[in-house]
């Protein structure tokens, strides 16, 4: 709950610099065609700003997954207490570990390939 929290914190950071970075006249003129506020932020605003703060918000998932390793050291029961629980019992430590890692590696791979085809789905095209 801490990491969620904590990397909501900088998440909502990244979106927040993503929307000031849209010019005001885009809402001047989205209000002049006769959007109100939630319209013009609706269908001007946030998706500009999605677009915007598309890869950071993704690089802060990635950060936040491999951060989760770390609540092991709390008695958290996730991927590396899981390794932990079953190499004490087994005494395999490197095919515990190698699983592991390889289960971490693919769960990285599949945040940046996602990430990968987000940020090609909504660049900003430029003639």
């Amino acid at each position: 709950m801490a990491l969620a929290l904590n990397k909501a914190a900088y998440m909502s950071e990244d979106f927040r610099s993503g929307m000031r970075s849209i010019h005001p006249a885009q809402m001047e003129a989205a209000r002049s065609i006769g959007l109100n506020y939630l319209g013009a932020m609706r269908w001007v605003i946030l998706p500009q700003a999605w677009r915007l703060a598309l890869p950071a918000l993704l690089g802060q998932t990635l950060i936040l997954f491999k951060g989760t390793s770390l609540a092991a050291g709390i008695s958290v029961a996730e991927l590396s207490y899981q390794a932990r629980y079953i190499e004490e019992q087994s005494f395999r430590i490197f095919e515990v570990y190698g699983i592991a890692t390889a289960i971490y590696m693919l769960i990285s791979f599949a945040i940046m390939w996602g990430s990968s085809v987000l940020s090609d789905r909504f660049r900003l095209r430029v003639k």
